[in-house]
């Protein structure tokens, strides 16, 4: 029997393994293409991957300033590549791992409830490896031998270390992620009419991309980089979801703000956007980058004759000062109303909060008004 529970045991460990790599890979922006197939059209793996949990320590509370920080798939990844090569070689689990891995999924199931009102798929076959890596591994023990005290404190110690962790998580998040105002806190960023009026002030002269409404309506305006998968998931969520059932009352723009730290080549990418855009080609433009890997090299030229466009006039336009006035004109903007991060979302100049983007209750609920 014990060899059943081991051959268990590795079979969880390596999907662990390949989710936790997938997680990882979004999180460093490579495989951006796969994201709709693995998590879902709204892209909850990309968005998860965006959340300042996606780190440990997190960005929250007395965490939020400058520290080293690990992207927790990173952590994920080793935990499951320990217990796989020490299953194959012992066939068994490290008992610590498989405790390990229990408590971190519990908590972040928790939070998940409670912050991240979002579906990942590869999350959630994360935690369904360490839910059987645990019950394998104990039920492995048993058939070996009877568990020492010691390995019975341990297993005790697992909901005591799961309710400090729960403590921990509610006292360091903000008041404005509790449940019961989700909806409510949404609101409120720009209730001063200076705060709104500094707020069209700066993005008035910008041109609509996406979508203009038939009739009066909410105004939604998003900061993008190009080579964000975040980005690309809340546009997906965006086409496939919010214009359907916004029924022509939601009034989009979209404002370039590549973040050349984190993406070099995202301002290249934006210019041949913005040139896109003059020839009234902005929709198979956006179709096409979000269609192309992160990693793959841009070639303007090959872009412009794809979409079918005036090659000359497409590569003057993209070293032109009308070009690079549109994106000096966002980054003024950005820095006037705080953006610091993408995707950034304002619907009726109210900045919303992350976990909201893809959250299609707080959506019908707004766009019912």
């Amino acid at each position: 029997m014990r060899i059943v529970w081991t051959l268990i045991i590795l079979a969880a460990a390596a999907a662990g393994v390949v989710a936790s790599a997938l997680l990882l890979g979004i999180d460093w922006g490579y495989g951006a293409a796969a994201v709709e197939v693995t998590c879902g059209p709204a892209g909850g793996c990309a968005r998860l991957a965006a959340s300042p949990w996606a780190v440990f320590p997190p960005r929250v509370g007395p965490l939020a300033g400058e520290l080293p920080r690990v992207p927790v798939a990173l952590l994920g990844l080793m935990h499951f590549l320990i217990v796989f090569v020490h299953a194959a070689l012992t066939g068994r689990a490290p008992w610590i791992s498989a405790v390990f891995g229990l408590v971190a999924s519990g908590v972040y199931l928790v939070l998940s409830a409670l912050e991240l009102p979002i579906v990942c798929a590869l999350c959630l076959v994360v935690h369904g490896s360490n839910l059987i890596l645990f019950g394998a591994s104990f039920a492995r023990r048993r058939a070996a031998t009877e568990p020492e005290r010691t390995e019975r404190r341990s297993a005790l110690a697992i909901p005591l270390a799961l309710v400090l962790a729960l403590v921990w998580i509610d006292a360091t998040r903000p008041s404005t992620g509790k449940l019961l105002s989700i909806h409510r806190g949404a609101r409120t960023a720009f209730a001063e009419p200076s705060r709104a009026a500094q707020f069209d002030g700066q993005l008035v002269p910008q041109a609509l991309r996406l979508a203009a409404a038939t009739e009066p309506a909410h105004q939604l305006v998003v900061f993008s980089d190009p080579h964000c998968p975040a980005c690309r998931a809340f546009e997906r969520f965006l086409h496939l979801r919010l214009l359907p059932l916004a029924e022509g009352r939601l009034e989009v723009s979209v404002h370039l703000y590549p973040l050349t730290k984190l993406h070099p080549a995202a301002f290249e990418v934006a210019k041949s956007l913005e040139a896109a855009a003059l020839q009234d080609a902005w929709d198979a433009a956006t179709a096409l980058v979000a269609s192309s890997p992160v990693e793959a090299e841009h070639d303007p030229r090959a872009m412009a004759e794809q979409l079918g466009l005036d090659v000359e006039r497409f590569l003057a336009d993209r070293s032109s000062a009308l070009v690079d006035d549109r994106l000096q004109r966002t980054r003024l903007a950005a820095a006037a109303l705080g953006v610091d991060e993408v995707p950034t979302v304002f619907l009726d100049r109210v900045r919303l909060e992350p976990r909201l983007h893809g959250y299609l209750p707080f959506w019908e609920g707004a766009l019912a008004d």
